[in-house]
Parts: structure tokens; C-alpha cells; sequence
């Protein structure tokens, strides 16, 4: 934990404060999880609709860092689900339009695996790391 507080420490400002806001979102996005029924969820989390500019591909680097960052912290079982929510809000805050899709796929015992990822236009903030198929995108 020493470690931590010690790359903590190091950041620029800049970098701390989107770590601050991607721990908070995060742990937002876990509550409202245990809260309230998924079928809420989406209505939550609203996307600004708009297309994204060249300039903003480095805003997306930076949410994707923190939000990574901030996710070794995390005590939440579905992490990729609470990961996507809040990039998303922080994003969105930012205006820049995203997609979280959900999928599911099958183990060797056939088991389900269901997954989240986020994208924006064909960055993806929340990597899909599988062939997933895709159930909902909002």
C-alpha cells in the first residue's frame, strides 16, 4: 500500500484529480448497482450524442488511465460492468459520446460469462479482451 501512496504522490495534479473523480464515480456506480434494477441503470448514465473530435482522443487516454488506476482499489465483483458506468459519466461530463455494450459468452463447462466494455467511436475505454456476443449497447 506504501507503494501506491507513493505513485500516488508522484502524479501531476491533473492526473490525481481525474483518479479522485474515477474512484468516486466508481464507487457510485457499485451503490446504484446494488440499488437499484439494471433496467434503471441505462436512464442513469445518459449519453451526449455527439461525434468525437481528434482532440479528444487524449481526454479518452487519460479517463481510460484513471479509470484503470482507480480500479485496482476496487471492491466491486463486476468490475467491468462498474468500470464502464463510470468512464462513461465521466465522459459524458466532458461530452464526449460513448457506446457501453454488454455481452456474453461460454467457458469450456459452457458456463456464461457476461462482460462490459465502453467505446468511443472505435476507442475502446473498456476493453472487450474476448469474442463476446454483444446482448445490449446503450
Amino acid at each position: 500500500m506504501k507503494g501506491k501512496l507513493r505513485k500516488f504522490s508522484d502524479l501531476p495534479w491533473k492526473e490525481k484529480m481525474l483518479l479522485a473523480e474515477a474512484l468516486l464515480f466508481q464507487l457510485i456506480a457499485g451503490l446504484l448497482l446494488r440499488i437499484f434494477p439494471f433496467r434503471k441503470i441505462p436512464s442513469m448514465f445518459p449519453d451526449t450524442k455527439h461525434p468525437i473530435h481528434n482532440n479528444e482522443f487524449q481526454i479518452l487516454a487519460q479517463v481510460k488511465s484513471a479509470i484503470m488506476r482507480a480500479g485496482q482499489f476496487s471492491m466491486w465483483r463486476n468490475k467491468c460492468l462498474v468500470h464502464s458506468l463510470a468512464a462513461r459519466w465521466m465522459l459524458a461530463r466532458r461530452g464526449v459520446s460513448t457506446q457501453l455494450y454488454l455481452g456474453v459468452t461460454h467457458d469450456r463447462n459452457k458456463k456464461p460469462i457476461a462482460h462490459a466494455w465502453l467505446k468511443a467511436a472505435d476507442y475502446e475505454i473498456i476493453e472487450k479482451n474476448g469474442d463476446y456476443g454483444e446482448l445490449l449497447k446503450f
